[in-house]
């Protein structure tokens, strides 16, 4: 049996470990941080403290197969496949790189009519004060300066003025590359739909989770995320994918026009991704079955999963969210219902990290945690 190679450690990591080493796969963890979650976790079989460079896995061999967690990793090892001997669960350098990039997937959309923000993309980085002359009629305020490629929010700023998007736009040039400019979508709901495609580009598996909260609290990552049914979207994803010959696992996000009730394409991410768990929670067990589409070529078709499952980040993000709220500048009102709506833990159904089946990750987490409030009470 194929050794999984889990790069990244952390909650997205742990979710993957435990999937796979229920199915009795072993995995090696790579990780630059030694208390790196998923370390600690019961089901994985091997820690390998490194940086984030693709040095170490030219000592993995063909019987170890990469899983999709850290994007600009999968990048870098996809470039430079024919250098290492061990298997990549996810697609070519050609692929990939389409995928992971904002400007052609928003382009591509375009090309097949799915709704998207309006976007304005610079020729030319370098001299972007002259193109923004023309921008400047169309452009409505406020607005989004993102990188054509990162995740996380990463280097994502918003600006209320065209007087702030120049300079902006070279400082996020320079530490993130190529940028765009994009209209501010007043939103009212946010959708994860994540699948895997196979070898023909269809769809085999697929599950569609609502955010219902997230961190920072206005565009953050989610912290807490319900599986709902969303044909519609699957299909979006279905159409764009296939345009790119993509295979394996990739997550889309959409969000919700408020205004017109459209739900609009915003990027895809070709890996796995923060809410994995909320997914699996769900029933559709993506890195076993991204496994074994890798290992042994297909999987079958499935179409359900269990829906209204809930599925929470409680000790990160959510209580930071929570935090934000009552110390930030909200109606007291609004404050009182999020403390109500953080409490209800009768509403759960998993967590992405506390799991009575395998609790050493979070009792680490919290030793951690406090670890670092003593440390700061101290200094």
């Amino acid at each position: 049996m194929n050794q999984a190679v889990i790069p990244g450690g952390e909650h997205t990591a742990l979710a993957v470990v435990r999937s796979l080493g229920k199915k009795n796969i072993e995995s090696t963890v790579i990780s630059e941080n030694p208390q790196a979650l998923a370390f600690s976790s019961k089901y994985c079989t091997r820690r390998l403290i490194s940086d984030a460079t693709t040095d170490v896995f030219s000592g993995f061999t063909k019987d170890d197969i990469v899983m999709p967690v850290l994007e600009d990793q999968m990048v870098e090892l996809a470039k430079h496949r024919s250098s290492f001997q061990c298997a990549m669960a996810f697609p070519e350098y050609s692929v990939l790189e389409m995928a992971s990039n904002k400007k052609t997937v928003l382009e591509r959309a375009h090309e097949l009519n799915i709704p998207c923000p309006e976007t304005f993309f610079f020729k030319d980085p370098d001299n972007c004060c002259a193109e923004f002359e023309d921008l400047k009629s169309s452009l409505q305020f406020p607005a989004v300066i993102k990188p054509y490629r990162g995740h996380g929010g990463e280097g994502v700023s918003f600006i209320d003025s065209a007087d702030l998007v120049i300079d902006r736009c070279k400082e996020t040039v320079r530490k993130c590359g190529p940028v765009m400019v994009q209209e501010k979508i007043p939103y009212n709901e946010r959708y994860s739909v994540a699948v895997i495609m196979n070898f023909d580009q269809e769809i085999r598996l697929s599950c569609v989770l609502k955010e219902l909260r997230y961190f920072p609290v206005d565009s953050g990552p989610s912290t807490c995320v319900e599986s709902i049914y969303r044909p519609d979207l699957v299909a979006c994803a279905q159409d764009i994918l296939e345009s790119m010959d993509f295979y394996g696992i990739a997550e889309l996000d959409f969000i919700n026009d408020s205004r017109n009730n459209t739900p609009l394409l915003m990027e895809i991410n070709p890996r796995f991704w923060g809410s994995l768990q909320g997914a699996i929670s769900a029933g559709v067990d993506f890195p076993h079955q991204l496994y074994r589409l890798f290992t042994e070529g297909t999987i079958d078709k499935k179409d359900t999963y269990k829906r209204g499952v809930r599925t929470r980040n409680v000790i990160f993000n959510d209580y930071r969210r929570l935090c934000s709220i009552v110390k930030g500048n909200y109606q007291k009102n609004y404050k009182i219902s999020s403390c109500i709506e953080f409490l209800q833990f009768y509403r759960d159904d998993a967590y992405f990290i506390f799991d009575l089946d395998d609790m050493k990750p979070f009792l680490s987490l919290v030793n951690d945690i406090m670890s670092r409030k003593m440390r700061k009470n101290v200094n």
